[in-house]
């Protein structure tokens, strides 16, 4: 045991020695390692650039290959064949649009071309075209579609607008008559995009309350506006307006009549004054609301999403034409206005636009 000790002490007095001494042993044989690699590296090296040179033809009598027929479908990789068609809408593709057979040569040409452009044979005089025919079923008939530059073949362009005037080309080849879709100032009627969102119906604001005889014989009445919690009171005589409407008649009335709270009758002043506004004639009672309403009707244009307001009599702009608010029909929700340029009528519903002409 003793002697043991002895080596654990010798261990733990010369460890660093001893580590130092390990790494040097891996070094070295880390090296000589390296050295016989590098010796077989250099022998491989050898034997490969013998069997290199030792390497010859196995077909020494192999013809020399035509390259031409390569060449020629590089050629026409680089530079496709393209039919000289100026219908075609996608010149700068591969890939073509529809195309038929050739009746003689049986190449492929345009859809609509009546020569081929490849050998220049003619195609038979087709058929009469129904002027109605709608291949692509957007609503536009294709000759129609072809006129105006647009393809009778693809059903997307009905909701396109190629002008920017807010109609879409559909809305213009069904107006009566049709606009051109390339044309910003030929569109169809602008109330054609007047929607009705909303009634707004309010009872009328004046109430007739007292009637007051002056030392000069002549009449004034009361009457008082009632508005968002407002109230105020006028005295106007037959002639004056009173918030937009004219005074134009009294006529006195009264009736015997009995309370709720009396069995006797008593005499009941009913008395009328007469208001005119434009068309409009609104009769008051006196003491009593007015049965009339007034109705605004809140319209929304769909070019340029705008919001119009308006009351009978009231004009509006859309773009640069006015129109004149004529009436509301409360049970269809619609509208009657009319173009101030040309006198013009239109209705305006919540779903469909007419005019009447």
């Amino acid at each position: 045991m003793k002697v043991f000790d002895d080596i654990v002490d010798a261990l733990r007095t010369h460890h660093d020695k001893l580590i130092a001494f390990v790494m040097l042993v891996c070094l070295i044989l880390s090296l000589l390692y390296l050295a016989v690699q590098i010796g077989r590296i250099q022998e491989k090296q050898r034997e490969w650039d013998e069997e290199i040179r030792d390497m010859k033809p196995a077909h020494l009598d192999a013809e020399v290959q035509d390259e031409s027929v390569f060449q020629q479908a590089r050629k026409a990789i680089g530079a496709p064949f393209q039919i000289d068609y100026n219908a075609w809408t996608n010149r700068q593709l591969v890939t073509p649009e529809m195309r038929v057979w050739c009746v003689d040569c049986r190449w492929p040409i345009p859809y609509l071309a009546m020569q081929c452009a490849h050998e220049g044979c003619k195609r038979p005089q087709p058929p009469i075209i129904d002027i109605r025919r709608d291949t692509d079923k957007d609503q536009m008939p294709d000759e129609w579609e072809k006129k105006h530059g647009l393809n009778p073949l693809d059903p997307t362009d009905a909701n396109k607008d190629k002008d920017d005037d807010g109609f879409s080309n559909v809305e213009e080849c069904l107006a009566q008559p049709s606009t051109d879709p390339a044309d910003p100032r030929s569109r169809p009627e602008l109330p054609a995009k007047l929607r009705v969102d909303r009634l707004v119906v309010r009872p009328f604001i004046l109430k007739f309350r007292s009637t007051v005889v002056g030392p000069d014989g002549f009449r004034t009445y009361g009457l008082n506006r009632s508005q968002a919690g407002s109230l105020m009171t006028f005295f106007k005589k037959i002639g004056q307006e009173a918030c937009g409407f004219k005074l134009v008649k009294f006529e006195e009335k009264y009736e015997m009549r009995t309370t709720a709270t009396s069995k006797v009758s008593q005499r009941v002043d009913l008395s009328e004054l007469t208001l005119v506004q434009g068309d409009k004639v609104v009769v008051l009672v006196k003491g009593v609301d007015a049965e009339q309403f007034e109705y605004t009707v809140h319209l929304f244009f769909l070019v340029g999403s705008k919001e119009i307001a308006a009351k009978p009599g009231d004009v509006f702009v859309l773009q640069d034409e006015r129109y004149k608010m004529l009436r509301i029909d409360r049970d269809s929700e619609s509208v009657a206005i009319e173009r101030e340029q040309d006198g013009k009528q239109f209705t305006v519903g919540q779903k469909l636009t007419k005019r009447n002409d």
